[in-house]
Parts: structure tokens; C-alpha cells; sequence
């Protein structure tokens, strides 16, 4: 009769665990919120007389302390007054330490005498708690908590009692596995959504562009700041970023395309061609996209417009150049004058040398044959005496042209304006055969004059223009042996032109080139001071004229001056 009641306590007992599981799972999956649950399970144990105190924790690794996150019943400060931990430290060894660190139900059925309750005994025999069983809450390897329970009553809980709460802190487990997976679920989602937030407003908010392309080179993002530049998203999403850069940059961007997918940073600088056909100069710099693997899968690339930067640099560049062409062309300009004030330097030291020579021979032979002659008078010898002075003469003669070149390159140089009167072309002319008439007859050369008999007049200062056919007849003469020397006016337009031909050795390609550079001579041993033609084209130009000529060597020259016609 008395095993027969103990077997129905004992079920009836068994009867109201399990009860009291069954409306402890019932609300765990009811329960909105790991806290809820917990607190749920706690209150349902001591109601359902399973435990007079209850308590749910949490490991803190830092402190290795088990943390009290929900309760229920009468612990009258009880988790105040004492520390858990699940270490192997003194207050790690109680039940819900052992729990903690090996996975497994741990159960003290005498609080009074069990030595690991030492460190809490007291404290939890002050409230009545005779018994305790503490119930890991594990799922897989992972100890997410514990479950504590204490009875008033010594040796509470059987080996089935607490199989069925283990059972039952399964069930939990995976209850708080999917509120933590939702939390941390939503806590990335919020994350997400905040890191998104700040994105999409860093992308709003900044001039510069952003783009996405995938491995294949399909334009998949592109930021709204595209539409600055009047292109639509949908105009370039899904196309080939290729297609809208400028031909002429496209195989180095695509070089560098190539680079990036494997993974080699690059920054490009290349212009867009837009829809519209505006072109665009952008910098850009890469950003990878990578999958688990870490493979390169496209790039994010951030473009800033360098235009205008570009516009700065080529007209800073074309500034410079302009700046080192005029100083190139500056520097050529003064090695010109360098070197022309060195030409000068030059012609004058031989025009130095060369005048003393014009002045100081003839004025030797004049003195000379001076003396010379004044003994042949006195010896009454007429022929020789004669002979003397026509050396004389002629000696006299070449030196006054030589004072008179060096006159007028002095006052030619110095004049601001020439006189404008009406000079006769055929008295010009006569003048000047009548003096160099008889020295081309001596030396048997044919001084002629050719042209009609139109009169014609020069509009002239008449003190230079002698000096302009004089030269030109003296030098036909001086370098022609043989033939003739002619002279030739008429009149062109408004100009009326004087030619001057030879038929003497005629002149070099060098000669010719450097001709009317003052000072210089053709035969530097010559007689002469080499200014001859440049005051005759001073005084051409200066009278509003020209002075042209042709040469071939060992054919002769003609000069042809033109002076406006009166």
C-alpha cells in the first residue's frame, strides 16, 4: 500500500514538471524578445512550485562574472550579496559555474553540507534555499547562459526532473539562437540602412561622381550627379563604359581596366564623351569589389572633373610655350645683334685700317710725285713733269672720294628727312660722264648711254643723288677690264629707274649677300672704303625708292636704282 502512494506522488509530480515545461515552452515561443522569454521562464518555475527562486544569466568575458539578466521569486537580495563566475576560480566552482564550463547540468542537493556552496552557503541558507540545480543553456558549443533554480526543500530535484530541464534549456537555446540571429540581423539591417543613408548623402552631396562597373565592363551604379552633365542613368546603365570615353584615350584606359581586375590600383585621367557629344575631362580613382574569395569583381571609381584643372594646365602650358618661344626668339635676337655688333666692330677696325690706307696712300704718292715733278720742271723735262702730275691728280681725286664716302655715311646716317626738288635725269648724267668719261676711256672701256630722249626728272634731294650714280658708275668701271659699261633711265609707274650694267667679273653668291653691309669688300686689298653701297641704298630708301641688281660671276652686274618721278 505505501510503494503504491509513493508511485502516484511521484506522478503526480512528474505530472506537474511536466506541466510546468509545457507552459514554459508555450511561452518562450510566444515571447517577443529574448528578455521576454527569459523573464517568462523564470516566473513560470517559481509559479508552478518547481523552485522558490529562479535566475537566468549571461557570461561577461571581461570580468569572467555571470551576469543576473532575469529573475523570479524570493531572493530577498540574494543575487546583491553574492558573484558568480565560470572560471575555475573559487566562485566558479558552485553549480552554475560547473554548468558554464562543461556544458552539462550541475546539481547540489544539500546546500547545508556540499562544500562547493561554500563561498554562497550562507547567504542561501538565510533565505531557505536547501537545494539547487543549475541548467546550462547550450546550443552546439556555444553556452549562451544559465538557468538557476533553488528549493526549500533538501534533495528537490530528481535525475528525471533535471534531464527534463535540460531538455527544456534545448528548446531555449534555439529560442535565443533566433532572437539573437534577429537582433543581430536587424542590428546589421540598421547598420546597413545608416551606412546606406550616409552614402546615398555623401553621393548626393559631393560634386564628384560615382561609378560601378562589373568585370565585363558594364556600367552597373551610377551616381545622380551624372545628370549634371545632362546624361540619364538610363542612357549608360547596362553599357559598356568603353563606349563613352574619347577614342583617343580608350586603349590606356582599358589598359588600366585590365590592372584593375587584377587587383593593381590605378588612377586615369580621360575624357568622357557624353550622349550630347560634350566632352569631359575626368581623374579617377579605383575601388575594388571583391567576392568571399577576395577575386576582384568589378570596381567602384570615383571621378572628379578635372576640366577645368585641364583647361588651367593647357593654357598654363601654352602660356609657357608662347613664353619660351619669345624667349628663343629673344635670345636668336640678341646673338643676331651680338653677332652684328661684332660684324660692326669688325668692319669698323678694317674700315679703320682700310681709310688710313685710302688717305695715307694717295696722299704718299701725291707727295711723292710732287717732288718728283718740281725736279723735272727744273730740269725742263715737260713729258715726265706731266707724267707726274697726272699721278697726282688721279691720287687726288681718289682721296677725295674717300673723304667724301666717309662725309657722306656721316650725314646720310644722320638725317631725319631728305629734301624733295626736281632733278634732271639727263644733267645727273652728264655730270657723271664727264668725270668718269675719261677714265673709262683710259683704261678702254665703253662708258654708254642708253634710253630715250623723254626728259625725265627725279623728285630728289639734288646733294645726295649724284653721290648715288657716281658710286655705281665708279664700281662698273673699277671691276670691269674690258666692253662696256652702260647706263640706262626710263620711266616705271610712278618711279623713274636708273640702271648701271657691266660687263666685269661680276660678283659671288657671298658677295652678293653681304654687299650692303657697311664696311664691307668683296677683295678686302681693293682700293675703296666699303661704304659705297650702303649709303647708296640709305639714300634710295630714303627718298622712298629701292636699288635692285643682278650678278652672274664673270658676266658682269647691272644696278638698278628707282627714285619716285617728279
Amino acid at each position: 500500500m505505501g510503494k503504491a502512494a509513493d508511485s502516484t506522488v511521484e506522478r503526480e509530480m512528474h505530472s506537474s514538471e511536466l506541466e510546468a515545461v509545457y507552459r514554459m515552452t508555450k511561452a518562450v515561443i510566444s515571447a517577443k524578445s529574448e528578455q521576454e522569454a527569459l523573464d517568462s521562464v523564470c516566473k513560470l518555475v517559481v509559479e508552478t512550485k518547481l523552485a522558490k527562486f529562479a535566475w537566468a544569466g549571461r557570461p561577461d568575458e571581461l570580468s569572467k562574472l555571470v551576469i543576473p539578466i532575469a529573475k523570479a521569486g524570493a531572493d530577498k537580495g540574494y543575487l546583491s550579496k553574492v558573484k558568480v563566475a565560470f572560471d575555475s576560480s573559487d566562485l566558479g566552482c558552485g553549480p552554475t559555474g560547473k554548468a558554464f564550463r562543461t556544458g552539462k547540468p550541475n546539481l547540489v542537493r544539500f546546500i547545508e553540507t556540499d562544500e562547493c556552496y561554500k563561498p554562497w552557503r550562507d547567504e542561501a541558507l538565510a533565505r531557505g534555499f536547501r537545494s539547487s540545480v543549475a541548467i546550462p543553456i547550450v546550443l552546439g558549443k556555444d553556452v549562451f547562459g544559465s538557468l538557476t533554480v533553488y528549493s526549500e526543500t533538501p534533495d528537490a530535484y530528481s535525475t528525471d526532473t533535471v534531464s527534463l530541464f535540460e531538455e527544456f534549456a534545448s528548446n531555449l537555446a534555439l529560442t535565443l539562437r533566433n532572437f539573437r540571429d534577429k537582433e543581430a540581423r536587424e542590428k546589421a539591417e540598421k547598420e546597413l540602412r545608416v551606412s546606406e543613408e550616409k552614402f546615398r548623402s555623401l553621393v548626393e552631396n559631393t560634386q564628384d561622381v560615382i561609378i560601378s562597373v562589373n568585370m565585363l565592363g558594364k556600367i552597373t551604379y551610377i551616381s545622380p550627379q551624372f545628370s549634371l552633365y545632362g546624361v540619364r542613368s538610363e542612357d549608360v546603365l547596362n553599357k559598356n563604359f568603353i563606349d563613352f570615353i574619347y577614342p583617343d584615350d580608350r586603349a590606356g584606359l582599358l589598359a588600366d581596366f585590365a590592372k584593375a581586375m587584377v587587383g593593381i590600383k590605378t588612377t586615369s585621367q580621360f575624357r568622357v564623351v557624353t550622349p550630347n557629344g560634350k566632352v569631359i575631362w575626368f581623374e579617377e580613382k579605383d575601388n575594388f569589389q571583391r567576392d568571399k574569395s577576395g577575386r576582384v569583381m568589378g570596381i567602384t571609381a570615383i571621378l572628379r572633373d578635372a576640366t577645368e584643372r585641364k583647361k588651367i594646365e593647357e593654357e598654363r602650358a601654352g602660356r609657357q610655350a608662347e613664353l619660351e618661344k619669345k624667349v628663343t626668339e629673344r635670345t636668336a635676337a640678341l646673338k643676331q645683334e651680338v653677332e652684328k655688333v661684332e660684324l660692326l666692330s669688325k668692319a669698323r677696325d678694317e674700315f679703320v685700317r682700310n681709310i688710313t690706307h685710302e688717305l695715307k696712300t694717295p696722299l704718299s704718292v701725291i707727295l711723292l710725285d710732287t717732288e718728283l715733278a718740281r725736279r723735272a720742271h727744273a730740269r725742263g723735262k715737260e713729258a715726265e713733269f706731266n707724267e707726274f702730275m697726272d699721278t697726282v691728280d688721279r691720287n687726288a681725286v681718289r682721296l677725295r672720294g674717300s673723304i667724301e664716302n666717309v662725309l657722306e655715311l656721316s650725314r646720310v646716317g644722320t638725317m631725319t628727312e631728305y629734301k624733295k626738288e626736281k632733278v634732271s635725269v639727263e644733267k645727273l648724267i652728264e655730270s657723271v660722264i664727264d668725270v668718269y668719261g675719261p677714265i673709262a676711256q683710259k683704261k678702254g672701256v665703253a662708258l654708254e648711254v642708253k634710253g630715250g630722249n623723254e626728259p625725265l626728272v627725279i623728285l630728289g634731294d639734288p646733294s645726295l643723288l649724284p653721290y648715288v650714280l657716281t658710286n655705281l658708275v665708279s664700281n662698273a668701271i673699277k671691276f670691269t677690264s674690258e666692253g662696256s659699261v652702260a647706263i640706262t633711265a626710263e620711266r616705271k609707274e610712278k618711279f623713274i629707274s636708273i640702271s648701271v650694267s657691266d660687263s666685269g667679273i661680276g660678283m659671288s653668291e657671298e658677295t652678293q649677300r653681304r654687299m650692303f653691309e657697311k664696311f664691307f669688300k668683296a677683295d678686302p686689298s681693293a682700293p675703296g672704303t666699303g661704304v659705297g653701297l650702303t649709303i647708296v641704298k640709305e639714300i634710295a630708301e630714303g627718298h622712298g625708292g629701292r636699288i635692285e641688281f643682278k650678278s652672274k660671276l664673270g658676266k658682269g652686274t647691272t644696278f638698278t636704282i628707282f627714285l619716285p618721278a617728279g
